[in-house]
């Protein structure tokens, strides 16, 4: 909880008068002009006696006074109490008024009848205000009763107090708060109050703090480290037009403005991998980062281990194959390149990451903070050998510790990667399995398939759940705050289909033009279409769902280039987020080309050449940021780092 700065509740000291002496100590009467147009001195008195407000910076658009409160306010969050009451001892200017340095006192002391007289003195902008403040004073008031047992005081608080300040609009409210009085624990209390889970004593008063700064005026109560707000914005607002933005936090200054240049965006390919002897139809790299999967028309699915050495960065023009260009091994202290990669053949030595700063399998050593694509190398680990058809899709459990593959054998297959043995063999479908998703908890997994069903199996085999309709050519989750939801690409259909896992809502995205897939983002805000025609809309993942609704489907953006002369699509192309905070948009084409979105602008960045056939699938690292994969019908998968 943060405390009261002792400085905070200071009346203002007298300003000091700042005359020709003191600014001839400066560098003379130039340089008080030069003060003067800086901002960096009081303004004169006008005419009329009135002292203008001092303004500062290039444009003048700053005020003095509210800046130097800023810095007041910033000094104290930083603990240095000292500094922070010794400039608004320099600069007359206080932090806040008297009234509101005694009014935080209050509330982190408890007094809250003091709290609610000292209200009274504050320049709130309309009784309803006055009353809101008051009300969430003594609910707190109330709540701490509760928690400490006084039920007698917490009764009176409610019946005698609190019923007079029931908030306009929320009739109910005070109801809700009478069943705190029947709460088990007191983190239920709490949730029947509407507060957040795990509130106490402490925290609740400074929220409570918090929710009075949303009433008083901000020139008279600042909010909560504003300044940092500020900086953060401004940040915010250098990232959002440095369209190739894609490093970390912590290379982003603030001593300079940020500019991103194309050394962040992976752009030239550093490894081809062709231990497939078919079309590549599949990719997925797993959560860590540390593997990546593959499916392939000839029925196998391969995993890579991406391995990472310091001095291991790809030669100029890249090599191509994965298989024997070897791994990262320790010599010493420095971990250098071997030549000891091996095919395996889905059984036989355990994936268990190699050398310093070698990656384990789930749960293993870490890559290092801001690690470059450059700097990492893809070594052929497992070819998981089985189906008897091509193998569509692949998907990791959350704990990266189980593959799932599915085929147009008509079955799905759970392998151990890390011996890679198939734990079992799930045959439910009548026709391809065209797609499957993992839920959250790990233990459970869905299906689609051109046989018009979705089945939800243990991964022990059970079925849980079943769901009948349509031709399924696509699946995706979206785990949100309000539920989880299975987002399903019918392939008869122009239109995506959601149904919550949690609850009975279910809901259709109808569009124009037909669909061939879907991919949601990480934080399950946003969905990726990708339409026939070649077109890829961003729309927002609809949560608000009652029933069985239909909905159309609304783009934010519209990402545009994969088929240049506008002609519809024949195969499956897929498309995936990517980058620092999932900037990007990425997709594969007909054209034997790789395009490259920003997200928010939608403005094609790049057109990548390499391929010979159609590029089916991509998909980019979630740990190293500078790194992605592409599948293609020439039996290549190619890795991309910046140049």
């Amino acid at each position: 909880m943060e405390t009261v700065p002792p400085w905070s509740s200071l009346s203002p000291s007298p300003s000091k008068k700042r005359g020709a002496s003191s600014t001839r100590r400066q560098g003379g009467e130039a340089g008080a002009k030069r003060a003067k147009a800086m901002g960096t001195m009081p303004a004169e008195p006008s005419m009329n006696g009135a002292t203008s407000p001092s303004l500062i910076g290039s444009n003048n658009q700053i005020d003095r006074k509210e800046y130097i409160r800023l810095l007041e306010q910033a000094l104290g969050s930083l603990g240095f109490h000292e500094a922070a009451a010794q400039l608004q001892k320099d600069s007359g200017v206080s932090l806040e008024s008297l009234a509101v340095g005694q009014l935080r006192a209050a509330v982190q002391s408890g007094a809250y009848d003091e709290a609610v007289e000292l209200i009274e003195q504050l320049p709130l902008s309309s009784p309803d205000d006055v009353l809101r403040a008051k009300f969430l004073v003594l609910q707190q008031k109330y709540l701490e009763a509760l928690e400490q047992r006084q039920t007698l005081d917490a009764v009176r608080c409610l019946r005698e107090q609190l019923v007079q300040l029931v908030p306009p609009g929320d009739p109910q409210h005070l109801h809700r708060l009478s069943t705190c009085l029947l709460a088990d624990t007191v983190s239920e209390m709490y949730q029947l109050a509407g507060l957040p889970p795990g509130t106490s004593a402490d925290s609740g008063r400074q929220n409570l703090i918090t929710s009075l700064q949303a009433i008083v005026p901000a020139s008279v109560m600042l909010p909560e480290r504003r300044l940092e707000a500020l900086v953060e914005q401004a940040l915010e607002a250098q990232l959002s037009k440095a369209r190739r933005h894609n490093a970390g936090r912590g290379l982003v200054s603030l001593l300079t403005d940020y500019y991103a240049d194309s050394d962040h965006i992976p752009n030239h390919t550093s490894q081809e991998l062709t231990d497939h002897r078919d079309e590549v139809w599949h990719l997925a790299f797993s959560h860590n980062g540390r593997f990546l999967a593959s499916g392939c028309k000839d029925g196998t699915a391969c995993i890579w281990e991406v391995l990472y050495s310091p001095g291991g960065s790809s030669r100029k023009g890249g090599t191509r194959n994965g298989g024997g260009g070897g791994a990262a091994v320790s010599a010493g202290s420095k971990t250098v390149w071997s030549s000891t990669g091996s095919e395996g053949s889905g059984s036989g030595q355990a994936l268990t990451g190699s050398g310093e700063g070698g990656n384990a399998a789930a749960g293993g050593t870490p890559f290092p903070a801001g690690c470059s694509g450059r700097s990492c190398r893809l070594v052929h680990r497992r070819t998981l050998r089985g189906h008897l058809g091509p193998v569509p899709f692949v998907a990791w459990s959350p704990d990266d510790t189980l593959l799932a593959t599915c085929s147009n054998d008509k079955s799905l297959r759970l392998w151990d990667v890390s011996k890679g043995t198939c734990l079992r063999t799930i045959q439910q479908h009548t026709e391809e399995v065209t797609a499957v998703v993992w839920l959250p908890d790990g233990n459970r997994i869905i299906t689609g398939s051109y046989d018009k069903t979705m089945h939800m199996h243990s991964v022990s085999g059970d079925l849980l759940k079943s769901w009948k309709g349509h031709r399924v050519s696509d699946l995706a989750l979206a785990a949100t705050r309000r539920g989880t939801f299975l987002v399903a690409t019918p392939a008869d259909d122009n239109c995506v289909r959601l149904y919550q896992l949690d609850g009975p809502a279910e809901a259709t995205l109808r569009c124009d033009v037909s669909i061939m897939c879907t991919t949601v983002s990480a934080d399950a805000s946003h969905l990726l279409v990708y339409l026939s025609d070649g077109r890829i809309l961003l729309t927002e993942v609809p949560t608000d769902l009652n029933g069985d609704s239909e909905i159309p489907l609304e783009p934010l953006h519209t990402y545009e280039g994969a088929h240049p002369s506008g002609r519809t699509g024949h195969w499956l192309i897929r498309a995936c987020f990517g980058g620092v905070n999932q900037g990007f948009v990425l997709s594969g084409s007909e054209e034997c080309k790789v395009y490259v979105w920003h997200r928010s602008s939608g403005d094609l960045l790049e057109q990548l050449d390499g391929h010979t056939g159609t590029v089916n699938a991509v998909a980019w690292n979630p740990v190293v940021h500078s790194m992605f994969a592409s599948a293609s019908d020439d039996k290549s998968i190619h890795i991309w780092v910046p140049k």
